[in-house]
């Protein structure tokens, strides 16, 4: 029997930095018979072998696949703990690190999912939910040939999940990743196209988040496929739309004076869905509309409670006309800010708006000229706040 003899390797990085933990290997040079550790916490492969024998160590890099031969030596080579023999792997350890980082990234496939219908109709904008088993779901919808492309880590067990009508979602097909798909992996819906039908309340609002209930709103709604139209009247800028799920909806909402907003486009993604909100390029703001300005002749009403009787005035635009019958459109948006004026100053009873409506009335002969017919020409005073 030939002599045993203990060989110490030490593996380090290109920068020579020691490096643990690394699948290592051991074989004499021919042999398929092969000795295979980690090295440990200080970077040592410590094995033994025949005297004089052709040594082949190897070593696996981070991320790398196979082994690969770093070092030949003769066995007979004398090796201690304080005297290793040096092993180094061709990059720092940094230049793998980054390399996993790409790797990883690099790392992903994509699968190709089509949508149809129980009868095969394409369910297009329809929505679907992906998941990597076991985990939290992501939503998207489907393009307008019914596709989903789902990317993945390779060989992953995916799941993905459609929409019923009853506005839940449930597990539809349970797939492999792989190595990516080609073809698109079709998923059969149980039900037909018109089950999903839906109801949206939508609530209006102005580009500035102010609430659009303007009184008698006159609103077009047009199904872009099928060219259907309807046209509503609302008052308190909430809409019931109905509708078809992953079928756009054009909405127009006109102004008072009969000329149409920007029309916004809609596309339901639930049976039912009550906290739709949409923007329309508009401002909300008292007064006339302004002209080839977006602005809407909005009635306010807003009420005074008055601090020393108790009683509350309504003051809207019939209480404005009754008291001052003659007064100019931009005198009655000012009088209708009253309110927040009198909010501002701390000014809260009967009498401190009787005072000021009186002032007003006479500085400005009943609400009709904003500037006085004296030799000098001046602004009102009293209400260069108003506006």
């Amino acid at each position: 029997m030939s002599h045993l003899i203990t060989i110490f390797s030490k593996f380090y990085d290109k920068s020579g930095q020691r490096i643990i933990n690394l699948n290592v290997k051991s074989r004499y040079q021919g042999s398929s018979r092969e000795n295979q550790q980690k090295t440990d916490e200080k970077g040592f492969f410590i094995f033994q072998a025949s005297s004089n024998r052709t040594i082949e160590i190897l070593a696996k890099p981070p991320n790398a696949k196979e082994y690969t031969v770093l070092k030949m030596m003769n066995s007979s080579v004398s090796s201690s703990a304080s005297y290793p023999v040096k092993v180094y792997l061709p990059k720092t350890i940094e230049e793998y690190r980054q390399e996993n980082i790409k790797i990883r990234q690099s790392k992903t496939v994509k699968n190709l999912f089509k949508v149809v219908d129980r009868h095969g109709k394409v369910m297009s904008n329809f929505p679907i939910q992906s998941r990597p088993k076991g985990k939290n779901s992501f939503e998207r919808c489907t393009n307008q040939e019914g596709l989903a492309e789902i990317e993945s880590s390779p060989n992953r067990d995916i799941e993905i999940l459609v929409l019923t009508s009853g506005d839940t979602f449930v597990l539809k097909k349970s797939v492999n990743s792989g190595s990516g798909s080609e073809q698109p992996i079709l998923i059969q819906l149980d039900e037909s196209c018109d089950n999903f039908k839906s109801l949206s309340t939508i609530t209006l609002l102005d580009r500035n988040d102010n609430k659009y209930n303007v009184a008698k709103t006159n609103v077009e709604i047009l199904a872009l496929e099928s060219k259907e139209k309807n046209l509503i009247s609302v008052s308190n800028g909430k809409l019931a739309v109905r509708g078809y799920i992953g079928k756009w909806l054009k909405i127009t909402v006109y102004k008072p004076d009969g000329t149409p907003l920007k029309s916004v486009n809609y596309l339901p993604k639930r049976i039912k869905e009550s906290s739709v909100k949409l923007h329309l390029d508009v401002d909300v703001t008292i007064g006339s509309t302004a002209k080839n300005e977006p602005n809407i002749n909005k009635p306010i009403t807003e009420s005074i409670t008055c601090m020393t009787c108790g009683k509350s005035l309504k003051l809207d635009i019939d209480f404005i006309k009754n008291i001052a019958p003659k007064a100019k459109a931009e005198f009655q948006a000012a009088l209708l800010k009253l309110p927040n004026f009198m909010k501002k100053y701390g000014v809260n009873s009967c009498r401190d708006l009787v005072n000021i409506l009186a002032q007003g009335k006479i500085e400005t002969e009943n609400f009709t000229k904003l500037r006085e017919s004296l030799n000098y020409t001046r602004a009102c005073p009293h209400l260069k706040n108003w506006f």
